[in-house]
């Protein structure tokens, strides 16, 4: 028969409470007696307490009775942290979806109605649907080319012309101003798009690039992704309407300023009127640039009335 296995002592060792000065042991023998300097603060029955040397706190106020440990430190420390970030990250969230969301359609609308009061101010287009809106001819059916005028250069930030884009909307119409400076054009609530001064005149043989938000300020160019080859593009200034056909887009990157030329991408003489309209890619990014282009098809000129699309997005205001 096997030994019976003895029961280990569990006694707690014998706690004397003294008045003389000595300082605790780190590890407690049983059958010793030891002294501490001070009775400590709790509740617990002393033969539950274990005597061990403190660990020191990083914060202790002993004259306000508030003792906290490291750990609890820290903890509260990581505690209070993780609130902060997570409050801080709510904001940016509520600030991006204002700024990115409703600000655009707040920012969109005013440029709308800026443009069209400009428009206005040149002349109201009539609510009838002209017959021919984007050429003239005569009895024999022979198409006169009309040759469109060459706006001059206005100051820096000065609108001259508005842009309307049937597949963006029929209340669609944007203010073009010179220069595409960020602060006094492409950020302004009446203007919102861009010539590029180093471009060339609208009108004139070659290529008239124009830039706009594609996210945050009234997304001018935000739907420029939709557009579908022969869409209409329709420019107009006080002299009329030049009506231009989307034929296709590309993709750059932000150094590329070839797109710019008279010719976009090559070093020849330009032959043709070209609308080269530029906007960031992807959205939310400036690390490229999405690049659409048109070719010039007529010009309408006031005196002849607006164009059938014209006129219904101005019935639509």
């Amino acid at each position: 028969m096997p030994p019976r296995r003895q029961k280990p002592d569990r006694s707690y060792p014998k706690i004397e409470w003294r008045t003389r000065k000595s300082a605790p042991v780190d590890q407690p023998v049983l059958g010793r007696t030891y002294t501490l300097r001070e009775p400590p603060k709790s509740q617990l029955p002393l033969e539950e307490i274990i005597v061990r040397r403190p660990r020191r706190s990083l914060v202790d106020w002993r004259g306000l009775g508030i003792l906290v440990t490291t750990r609890d430190f820290v903890d509260r420390a990581i505690g209070i942290t993780g609130e902060l970030f997570v409050t801080a990250g709510l904001f940016v969230l509520l600030f991006l979806g204002w700024h990115v969301w409703f600000n655009d359609i707040i920012q969109g609308t005013a440029q709308d109605k800026a443009s069209v009061v400009l428009s206005d101010a040149w002349q109201s287009a009539p609510r009838t649907l002209p017959e021919f809106d984007r050429a003239m001819g005569n009895s024999t059916g022979a198409v006169i080319t009309v040759e469109p005028p060459i706006i001059p250069k206005v100051g820096d930030a000065k609108p001259f012309a508005t842009i309307m884009i049937p597949r963006f909307g029929l209340r669609y119409e944007r203010t073009i101003a010179e220069t595409v400076d960020v602060a006094t054009v492409l950020n302004n609530t009446a203007t919102g798009v861009g010539h590029y001064s180093a471009s060339n005149l609208l009108g004139e043989v070659g290529n008239f690039a124009i830039a706009g938000h594609r996210t945050t300020y009234g997304a001018a160019f935000g739907w420029v992704d939709t557009l579908r080859v022969g869409d209409r593009i329709y420019i107009e200034t006080e002299e009329g309407w030049y009506v231009y056909r989307f034929r296709n887009m590309e993709w750059v990157f932000s150094s590329d300023v070839t797109v710019l030329n008279p010719v976009p991408n090559l070093l020849v003489k330009a032959k043709d009127r070209i609308l080269t309209m530029t906007t960031c890619h992807p959205k939310l990014s400036s690390a490229e640039r999405f690049i659409s282009f048109s070719v010039f098809e007529s010009f309408v000129p006031r005196a002849n009335g607006a164009p059938a699309e014209v006129a219904r997005m101005k019935i639509s205001h």
